[in-house]
Formats: structure tokens, C-alpha cells, sequence
């Protein structure tokens, strides 16, 4: 008998852990979304093979209390638009592949392998993507088995906010601080449209410039950041306030209780420093920790507010899509 055998050197091209850990919003219960590149040729069979082993793998993890989802990526299939339903375990599917794209490239920790091409891209250049990595990989100045293509962000699709929108208006129901945040990044965004400089972007020219602060660099803090100046320009002092607070409970990091270890964390104390930037006093810091025995009136106002500030994004979402 003769048999034939094809070898794959490497059939996991890399390794990415995306989302909230090793940000300010990381907490004992976060979820772990790992992304795992695999060679496109790989046959139907080997990445059942694969799915097979991430399904084991996530399984060993929540014996462990963890809770894991790996995600199969063919970068090939991938940079065209053309994936498996979702991959992230908060996102809704295909219709936001290139939102999806920013969140991944200011989150993603790179795990091991081959890292993403996007990073030898200057901002200025993001455009001509295509052609500035024809040259890079053609001129050898990088190697092809050191990189990994997952494609650029010189263009969102303006459908892309509409459908992000719609998905956090229903997730809101579940978790509404975290929508109301998503959902102003959507409104900033398309307030750009068609020059939208999205956050990913911002964040590369910052690391090429040597803005190297950690804590400014840090996902949520570049969120916010963009949000402030965003209303802060149109003067909505109330919506400010109210982002501020969706913010810091979407965190949880009790600043009224003292830490539970003599030191404090990393998280804590850039917390500190971004309540004490908002003039926040002990006394709003209390009523925000005690907010599980709030009365009825608080609460009632509390749900106002967040009922008017989604209402308000659906309906500059609306006037979007209708312009």
C-alpha cells in the first residue's frame, strides 16, 4: 500500500486572547476568548480535529472555574469577511466584521505564533494597505511565515453601525452600562462616517509616536477617552456624567471600601486617579458602591437615564440610517 501523507509544520499559525482581560475591566468572573489562526489548507477533517480539541480545552477550563471559548480562524477566509457565525462570545454574528477587527486589534493579547501584519502598517498608510504589504513581503523586508494578515481598517461599512447599534439596544436590556458605552462608540463612529479614524487606529499612532502609558493605553480608559471628547465638543455635561458612571460600575471597583489586601491594585489605583480627574466625592463614590440598595426613587431616576440615553443613540442611528 501506498500511502500519501501531507505535513503541516504548523498547523495553529497564532494564538490571541481578546476582550477585557489584562485591561482595568478584568474581574475574577471575565470570560476568556481565544482566537486560534489556523492554516488555511488545512482539510475539513484536521479542523474538525481542532474544534474537537478547543471543545476539550474549554471543558478543562471551567473544571478549573474558567470560563473558555476558543474561536477557529482562517485568516485567508477571514480577511475577506467570509467567517463562521460569531467570535467573540458578545458578538452577533458577520455584520460587524470590521468593528469586530478594531475591537480585536486595541484588545488582543498576542498568545504565540505568527503576529498581525496591521502592526507594520503606519496610520498614514492604512489606506493603501494592500499595496504597502505587497511591498514589505515582496521586497523581503518581513518574512511571510513571521505574519499574519487579518486585513486593515481604512473603511467601515456604515451598515456595520446600524446593525452594532440594534445588537446593543437588545443586549442592553441584559447589561445596560456595558450598551451604553458600546453603543456611544457606535454613535461616534458614524458621526465620522465616511472618515471614521476608529480607536484601533488611534491606538497604533499612539504606540508608534511612544505614547507608551499602560494605563492610557489600556482598552476601556481609550474608550472612554474618545467618548469624553466626543461630548465634551457637543457640550452634553449630563450624558458625560452618565458615561462616567456606566464606566465605573461596569468596572466594580469599590473606591468607598478599602482594598481587601494592604496593597492596592493596578486597577484601583487608576481608578482613583480618574474619579479624583472627575472631582468625584466620597459621598457619590459611596452611592454608586451601595447601588444594590438603592431606593426606589434613585433607581427610578437611574433607569431614566439609561432608558433616555438608549433611546437617544436609537434614534441618532435611525436619522443615519435614514440619511
Amino acid at each position: 500500500h501506498n500511502f500519501v501523507f501531507t505535513v503541516y509544520p504548523y498547523i495553529c499559525l497564532s494564538v490571541f486572547l481578546m476582550g477585557s482581560l489584562g485591561t482595568v475591566a478584568q474581574a475574577e468572573q471575565s470570560d476568556m476568548d481565544l482566537w486560534v489562526c489556523h492554516d488555511p489548507h488545512l482539510p475539513a477533517t484536521d479542523v474538525a480535529e481542532l474544534q474537537k480539541k478547543c471543545s476539550l480545552l474549554e471543558a478543562w477550563a471551567a473544571t478549573l472555574g474558567a470560563e473558555v471559548h476558543c474561536f477557529l480562524i482562517d485568516p485567508a477566509r477571514f480577511t475577506i469577511g467570509d467567517r463562521e457565525a460569531q467570535l467573540t462570545s458578545d458578538d452577533c454574528g458577520t455584520t460587524q466584521h470590521y468593528l469586530l477587527l478594531d475591537e480585536f486589534y486595541r484588545t488582543a493579547i498576542w498568545l504565540g505564533g505568527r503576529t498581525p501584519l496591521w502592526w507594520l502598517v503606519p496610520v498614514y498608510e492604512e489606506a493603501r494597505y494592500a499595496e504597502y504589504t505587497h511591498t514589505l513581503l515582496s521586497k523581503r523586508f518581513i518574512r511571510e511565515a513571521d505574519v499574519l494578515d487579518l486585513g486593515h481598517l481604512a473603511r467601515i461599512p456604515p451598515g456595520e453601525f446600524l446593525g452594532a447599534g440594534m445588537w446593543q439596544l437588545f443586549k442592553g436590556i441584559e447589561s445596560p452600562y456595558k450598551s451604553v458605552l458600546k453603543l456611544l462608540l457606535t454613535e461616534v463612529y458614524a458621526s465620522e462616517h465616511p472618515k471614521v479614524e476608529c480607536l484601533s487606529l488611534r491606538f497604533k499612532q499612539a504606540v508608534f509616536a511612544n505614547r507608551l502609558d499602560v494605563d492610557e493605553l489600556d482598552p476601556y480608559i481609550v474608550v472612554y477617552r474618545r467618548l469624553e471628547e466626543y461630548l465634551k465638543a457637543r457640550g452634553e455635561s449630563e450624558r458625560l456624567e452618565l458615561i462616567r458612571r456606566c464606566l465605573y460600575l461596569k468596572i466594580g471597583k469599590r473606591l468607598s471600601v478599602p482594598p481587601r489586601q494592604r496593597a492596592k491594585s493596578w486597577q484601583r489605583l487608576l481608578f482613583e486617579r480618574l474619579t479624583g480627574e472627575w472631582r468625584w466625592s466620597q459621598r457619590e463614590l459611596a452611592m454608586l458602591d451601595s447601588r444594590s440598595q438603592w431606593k426606589v426613587r434613585q433607581v427610578s431616576a437611574e433607569r431614566r437615564a439609561l432608558v433616555n440615553e438608549l433611546t437617544y443613540s436609537y434614534r441618532f442611528l435611525s436619522q443615519f440610517a435614514r440619511s
